[in-house]
């Protein structure tokens, strides 16, 4: 009798070991509207994880876990060093390349120059179409520290370091622009005009000249070196069916283009 109790029990800690799901931590950073908030994380990137969380549960026995924000270098440094870490949304460049393994993409990213019009109708203002007009107009050009853009503005464009105004964060620069110290700035092209008006500053003056293709790259989604094989191929496999959906797509396109308006209207209500 002891003996087949022995059994049952030894069998009933197996199965449970067995069940249990493979836990993997998320790790980002904010930036609205892709993932963004302080008690429940929202955004379509959050959209799109919250879609496949009960089917890697259901069919692989992986359990994401909750979005963790944190700062940008302090996400990165987490991703780079923990296992089982899914970090999202970072562009994915020859630099960081052996740095993760990458699941799949999840928000298009592109910036573009914008500059302050003298009106409401920008469309009567000179417009710069590209980084040589930009370079022998001498005028002045705000770009995050540290940055890639900084990097080629400086290196490859031979950019007369009194062209250019170093700032630690873009909104510094958008006050700059609207105060009058600064003629250009970089902005992610289809959040500019949401950008503006969460930041307090109306969006009609704001002047599109050229897009930088040059660092016109998807964000991804980006499992941690230490991760095991299995979680990555299984989260890979999963994710792209729903990031490649046209579900993904015009989701994306709904949120990025209610992000716009409803900050503008904020704005609008608060004035």
């Amino acid at each position: 009798m002891i003996r087949y109790l022995v059994i049952c029990l030894s069998f009933l800690l197996t199965v449970e070991v067995h069940a249990e799901a493979t836990k993997v931590r998320l790790v980002t950073s904010q930036f609205a509207p892709l993932q963004y908030g302080n008690d429940k994380a929202q955004g379509y990137v959050v959209d799109l994880l919250n879609k496949i969380k009960p089917i890697l549960l259901k069919k692989h026995n992986i359990e994401l876990g909750n979005i963790e924000f944190f700062p940008w270098r302090r996400a990165l440094q987490i991703a780079t060093n923990e296992k089982n870490t899914l970090f999202f949304s970072l562009s994915r460049t020859e630099k960081r390349e052996k740095q993760f393994n990458w699941i799949a993409e999840v928000s298009p990213y592109r910036q573009a120059i914008f500059s302050l019009s003298k009106t409401n109708k920008p469309s009567v203002d000179q417009t710069l179409s590209s980084w040589d007009e930009l370079v022998h107009s001498h005028r002045i050009l705000a770009i995050q520290s540290g940055s890639q853009l900084q990097n080629y503005v400086s290196n490859d464009l031979d950019m007369l370091d009194e062209q250019l105004y170093p700032v630690p964060h873009y909104l510094i620069a958008i006050k700059m622009l609207f105060a009058g110290r600064i003629d250009f700035l970089p902005l992610t092209e289809f959040l500019a005009k949401g950008t503006l008006c969460r930041s307090g500053y109306p969006s009609e003056r704001l002047k599109h000249n050229f897009t930088i293709n040059e660092f016109a790259n998807p964000l991804w989604a980006a499992y941690s070196r230490k991760t095991d094989k299995d979680i990555i191929d299984s989260t890979r496999y999963e994710m792209l069916k729903i990031s490649q959906s046209d579900w993904y797509q015009k989701h994306q396109e709904e949120v990025i283009s209610n992000w716009n308006q409803e900050q503008c209207r904020n704005l609008a209500r608060a004035n």
